[in-house]
């Protein structure tokens, strides 16, 4: 019996021996050491770190590129309410920059030094779109109208009347009275609407026109967001 406990041990002394080589092997590929019987294994140096981030061959990530696009409509309104469209213009523009339209002419004026400045007149919109936290977009419009013969008032001031074909207004309203429209009034109209929108949402602007048949002006402008 003692001779058959002697050779059962020497296989498993075989086998033990073995293990612990396969461990300590395995710990040196980790960066680690075999840990002494009772004792806990070492966690490997960063065990505790972090996953990293993979990177591409591209670089780090760009944000999205938003892209504000504005469908104006501008129309011309009769006393019925019957809209006709004259200018439908696309303009695209970055969150809170200013976007223009101008319809209209340039008139010709004479400076007092002899040179000629080119004054522009009809309809312009001016529209800055900024975005805000809530998703939704604050729309600032402002829509003008002038007649041609503003360009003299404004380029040799409102003093001179010649161009407008109107005697000046003082400017002063007698009791009981609305106060009559200065010269620069009567050749110039100008309206402002800021609002609070969603995206995809209109702002309408009314606003009666300077030239002598006081025509009704309508500006229509619709607000869409595009990312990139």
């Amino acid at each position: 019996m003692a001779m058959f406990w002697s050779k059962l041990r020497a296989p498993a002394a075989a086998v033990l021996v073995v293990v612990l080589l396969a461990t300590g092997l395995g710990m040196a590929l980790r960066g680690g050491t075999a840990a002494e019987p009772g004792q806990v294994s070492p966690k490997p140096p960063d065990a505790d770190q972090p996953p990293k981030k993979s990177t591409t061959d591209d670089g780090p990530t760009r944000p999205a590129l938003k892209i504000l696009v504005l469908d104006i409509k501008i129309s011309e309104v009769d006393k019925e309410g019957n809209e006709k469209a004259f200018a439908n213009p696309q303009i695209q523009t970055l969150d809170g920059r200013a976007a223009v339209f101008h319809s209209g002419g340039h008139q010709p004026v004479v400076l007092a030094n002899g040179g000629v400045d080119f004054v522009p007149f009809g309809i312009q919109v001016d529209a800055r779109v900024t975005s805000r936290k809530d998703g939704r977009l604050c729309a600032d419009v402002s829509v003008s109208h002038s007649s041609p013969a503003y360009a003299a008032i404004k380029v040799r001031g409102a003093s001179d009347t010649s161009a407008a074909g109107d005697t000046q207004a003082d400017g002063k309203a007698e009791a009981g009275k609305a106060r009559p429209e200065t010269a620069e009034e009567q050749v110039m109209r100008s309206l402002r609407s800021v609002r609070l929108i969603r995206p995809g949402g209109t702002v309408t602007v009314d606003l009666d026109g300077a030239d002598p048949e006081r025509k009704h002006y309508r500006v229509a402008i619709s607000v869409r967001v595009e990312t990139y």
